[in-house]
């Protein structure tokens, strides 16, 4: 591939050659299949790991923050979706709208979009996927949307509804 008696032309073969390794290398994504930042493959060995080595720990795991995302989880965003919409009594389609009417459930659902989804997309998809929403948005999300839960009883009650549904 580089030989050819050209010393020039072989050495811009041979750097094509490393670069395009290098970027189809980039594009790779090894985190991908982790779960809990420790197991990595599937929802059936995943099953296997947490039943055989997990499922004897007691006490608070509140300090291992990895374990919660091995809890069952809502896969998809349509999932958290219907969820919201049948406890808020909205319509789904109203919960991705970027300037919703019904502002409560539409900061649920971004935080429970944010909360179990990053196991499995980037925050700038998850934030995509709910109308451009920036990941500074999607923090900040969670900042007002506890303020709120803390004054609001009711909104308390629905947001830890969701939460058991799925930990």
């Amino acid at each position: 591939m580089i030989s050819g008696g050209d010393d020039r032309e072989a050495r811009k073969r041979y750097s094509s050659f490393v670069m395009s390794g290098i970027l189809k290398d980039m594009n790779i994504t090894l985190w991908e299949g982790v779960r809990g930042q420790t197991i990595l493959g599937g929802d059936d060995f995943v099953d296997w790991v947490r039943e055989r080595f997990l499922s004897n720990i007691k006490g608070d795991q509140r300090g291992l923050p990895e374990l919660r995302a091995l809890e069952k989880a809502p896969g998809t965003m349509e999932e958290i979706a219907r969820e919201v919409a049948v406890l808020f009594g909205v319509k789904e389609k109203e919960l991705y709208r970027r300037h919703a009417s019904a502002k409560g459930s539409r900061a649920v659902f971004i935080e429970l979009c944010r909360l179990y989804l990053s196991r499995q997309m980037s925050l700038s998809e998850i934030g995509r996927r709910l109308g451009n929403v920036s990941v500074a948005a999607l923090s900040q999300n969670k900042k007002r949307l506890s303020a709120k839960i803390r004054k609001d009883e009711t909104l308390r009650a629905r947001f830890g509804d969701l939460k058991k549904h799925w930990d």
